[in-house]
C-alpha cells in the first residue's frame, strides 16, 4: 500500500507522499477546470483528460449565473462518471 493510501498515517505525511509522486502535469491538472459543456457529446475527450491528469475538476455552472439560470442543474451521473475515472483509472488512483 502506498503511504498516501494509508489512512493510519498523519494527513500531512500522506499529502507530502502523494505530491512527491505527482508529475508537474498532474499538479497543474489539479488547477484546471472545465464546464464540460455538451458532456455526452464530448464525454470520451473529457474522461481522457481526467485519465491523463490534465483536468482536475468540473465547473458546476454552465452560465455566469452559477446554478441560478432557468433549467440549469448538476447531473450526478456525470459527476459520478468523472469521479470513478479519477479514482479507478488514473496513475495514482486507488487501484
Amino acid at each position: 500500500m502506498m503511504p498516501y493510501h494509508n489512512a493510519t498515517l498523519p494527513i500531512a505525511e500522506r499529502v507530502a507522499d502523494l505530491l512527491s509522486r505527482m508529475t508537474v502535469t498532474e499538479k497543474v491538472g489539479q488547477l484546471c477546470q472545465s464546464p464540460m459543456l455538451e458532456y455526452a457529446k464530448h464525454r470520451d475527450d473529457y474522461l481522457s483528460q481526467v485519465r491523463e491528469g490534465r483536468l482536475g475538476s468540473r465547473i458546476l455552472a454552465d452560465t455566469a449565473w452559477a446554478g441560478n439560470a432557468p433549467g440549469e442543474s448538476v447531473d450526478p451521473e456525470q459527476i459520478n462518471d468523472i469521479q470513478r475515472v479519477a479514482v479507478e483509472e488514473t496513475r495514482l488512483g486507488s487501484r
